[in-house]
């Protein structure tokens, strides 16, 4: 009776039974060797293609390592594996090999996964979980947990995406715990990351000679200067062809998102609607006609988006790079002394 008959092989008194990995891997056609989980589940492999996925697997095939354990079944040397399990295996070889990819529904699956593909050096492998890591999926609503999980194994690219996407967040508690497993210096490199983009968008937010630069916005919107009602002098804003008092609506909208951008120094921060829908609110019970239109009110989501672009714009040159927060420092000091916008 063939080995290949029955999923399930009977061990010997002093070891446990093993059985057949799941397909494609219980029956490859030209197999040459079996690599065994911790859990005793068979999978039959070929060397070749672990050989151009793994520089490691390649070492040990060309010195013929996997020969001297002894055991074969059916001809075929069989490789403990020392840490992998059958899950992790299986999704391991799946991301070596031509077929249907894994899917992953938790951080935590992608997670099992890593330490393999990283002891094992499967570049090809390493990629696909990173690009996976940071999908919206997981980016969006966990931000830090895979801030901390690309950056505990090194992956420079998505420690970056990661980082920009965790300022949209305040930071969190003590109840995350992958950022518990990264070092201190990874902690204070993200709070520098942050906080070196706190001043020039705050900066942003409070001095407003980039608005007249800035041929997307209108003067004649109701909120700048295309109406008489509820103007705050106190903030000119300085047009080519002279000065304009912009409403009490715009200008506490522009109070709102510079506090917020204390804390989330995003350019999403100020499209959000926490920030945004109360000065839409004020705007639409103003009882003026101009500025409760839907047109005065479809202005001002416009400006919130170049607003938020102006933001990404002067706080760009704040870069996280290689483990270290790189600031223009020079740049930086201007900023705060004597704010230029081009």
């Amino acid at each position: 009776m063939s080995d290949n008959e029955h999923t399930l092989i009977q061990g010997s008194q002093n070891s446990p039974a093993t059985r057949l990995a799941a397909a494609p891997f219980d029956n490859l056609p030209d197999a040459d060797i079996i690599l065994r989980s911790t859990d005793y589940v068979d999978f039959r492999v070929h060397k070749g293609v672990l050989s151009i996925a793994s520089p490691i697997f390649g070492d040990m095939f060309r010195m013929g390592r996997e020969e001297k354990k002894g055991e074969e079944i059916g001809g075929l040397p069989v490789v403990p594996m020392l840490t992998e399990d059958s899950k992790v295996l299986d999704i391991v070889l799946r991301l070596c090999y031509p077929v249907d990819k894994p899917t992953f529904d938790k951080v935590e699956d992608i997670q099992r996964i890593l330490p393999a593909a990283e002891k094992y050096q499967m570049g090809a492998a390493l990629k696909h979980l990173g690009e996976k890591l940071v999908s919206p999926q997981f980016l969006i609503p966990e931000p830090f947990r895979v801030f901390a999980v690309a950056r505990r194994y090194d992956m420079e690219n998505e420690v970056r995406i990661a980082a920009k996407q965790t300022l949209r967040h305040s930071l969190p508690g003590p109840d995350i715990p992958e950022m518990k497993s990264i070092s201190a210096s990874s902690h204070l490199q993200l709070w520098e990351f942050r906080n070196c983009r706190v001043i020039p968008a705050t900066v942003v937010a409070s001095n407003f000679s980039w608005v007249a630069n800035r041929e997307q916005v209108k003067r004649e919107w109701s909120f700048l200067g295309g109406c008489s009602c509820a103007k705050d002098v106190t903030t000119p804003v300085n047009f080519a062809d002279g000065a304009i008092s912009p409403t009490k609506y715009w200008r506490e909208y522009m109070r709102r998102a510079e506090t917020a951008l204390g804390s989330n120094p995003s350019g999403t921060t100020v499209t959000s609607a926490a920030i945004l829908w109360p000065t839409v609110g004020d705007m639409r019970i103003s009882g003026c006609p101009t500025c409760s239109a839907p047109r005065a009110l479809e202005n001002l989501r416009i400006f919130s988006e170049v607003f938020a672009t102006e933001i990404e714009r002067v706080t760009i040159e704040v870069n996280l790079f290689s483990g270290m927060v790189i600031i223009h420092r020079r740049n930086l000091l201007q900023v705060t002394a004597n704010f230029q916008f081009d």
